[in-house]
C-alpha cells in the first residue's frame, strides 16, 4: 500500500470502528514492548558471544538439516573461490527447454564483493539485474522498464541472491525484499543460488525472531512488505503422493557460506 491510498484506507477503518477518521490512535500502554524480554536478551547475547567452535556446530546442524530437503550447502573460505565455483557450475549445468543460460542477480553488497559478474562475463553468460533495466530514480521507472526486468527474470535459468539469515536447525533461508532485490529472483529461475556469510547463521527460530525484533540496536528491523522463508527447492507430493521438485519454484537450491567459522 503506497501513500496515495494508505490514508483513505486507514480513515475508513477508523470510521468503521467508530473513531475519528483523521486522528491516528495511540497504542494502549504495554501493547508493544520497548525493550527485549529476558528470553530475547538471552538469545541476542548468545549470538553475540558465539565462539568459532559453536559456529562449526551450527554449520554441521545446518548441513544435516539440508540433506533430507535436497539443499546443496558448500562452505567456502574466500570470495573469489565462491565466484569461480558458482560460475563453473552455472556454465556446466544442463539448461532446461533449450532456453538461454541467463543469470539474474540481486543488487547486494556481498554479491558485488564476489566479483561474480566478471566471472560470468568471461564465460559470455548474460546477466540480468535491476540496474540493467531500472537505471533511473524510483519515481521515473516506467512500466516498460519494469516489464523488461520482469521478463528478464522469467527468462533466466539461474537466480543469485543473498539472505538476511539462515536458520540452522531447519536449513531455512530468510530473505527480505529490498530495492534491487526482487523476490522473483529466488522463485522463478530453475536454480536458486544464495550466498551468505558465516555470521548470518542463527541456531533456531527463537534466535531469528529476537534478531528481527531487537537485533537492530534495540529497534525492530525494517520489515519489508515480503519476507520469504526458503527450506530447500520447491517440492510437492499432491499427485499420487509422489514427491516432485520444481513444481512451484526452483528445482535446485545451492547455498554458499562464505568465511571461516
Amino acid at each position: 500500500m503506497d501513500d496515495n491510498n494508505q490514508a483513505p484506507f486507514m480513515g475508513a477503518v477508523r470510521a468503521a470502528l467508530g473513531h475519528p477518521q483523521h486522528v491516528a490512535r495511540q497504542a494502549p500502554d504495554g501493547l508493544f514492548h520497548q525493550q527485549p524480554s529476558a528470553k530475547s536478551q538471552g538469545f541476542l547475547e548468545r549470538i553475540e558471544n558465539r565462539k568459532p567452535a559453536e559456529r562449526r556446530v551450527l554449520i554441521k546442524t545446518l548441513m544435516a538439516a539440508a540433506k533430507p530437503i535436497n539443499l546443496d550447502v558448500t562452505l567456502v573460505a574466500a570470495p573469489e573461490i565462491v565466484a569461480k565455483t558458482i560460475a563453473d557450475r552455472i556454465a556446466s549445468a544442463p539448461v532446461e527447454w533449450d532456453g538461454p543460460r541467463q543469470v539474474c542477480l540481486w543488487e547486494h553488497p556481498l554479491i558485488d564483493r564476489l566479483g561474480l559478474r566478471s566471472r560470468l562475463a568471461q564465460r559470455e553468460i548474460p546477466i540480468v539485474s535491476s540496474s540493467t533495466f531500472l537505471q533511473t530514480s524510483s519515481k521515473e521507472k516506467s512500466a516498460d522498464q519494469r516489464q523488461a526486468l520482469r521478463h528478464g527474470i522469467i527468462d533466466s535459468f539461474v537466480g543469485v541472491t543473498s539472505a538476511d539469515f539462515c536458520v540452522a536447525d531447519t536449513a531455512t533461508l530468510v530473505l527480505r525484499t529490498q530495492p534491487g532485490q526482487p523476490r522473483s529472483v529466488s522463485l522463478l529461475p530453475s536454480i536458486h543460488i544464495a550466498v551468505i556469510t558465516v555470521d548470518q547463521i542463527v541456531a533456531d527460530f527463537g534466535e531469528l525472531y529476537a534478531c528481527l525484533r531487537w537485533g537492530n540496536g534495540g529497534a525492530s528491523m525494517d520489515l519489508t512488505t515480503c519476507m520469504t522463508f526458503i527450506s530447500g527447492p520447491s517440492k510437492t507430493a499432491d499427485i499420487e503422493a509422489t514427491l516432485v521438485h520444481g513444481a512451484h519454484g526452483p528445482k535446485s537450491v545451492w547455498l554458499y557460506i562464505l568465511g571461516q567459522p
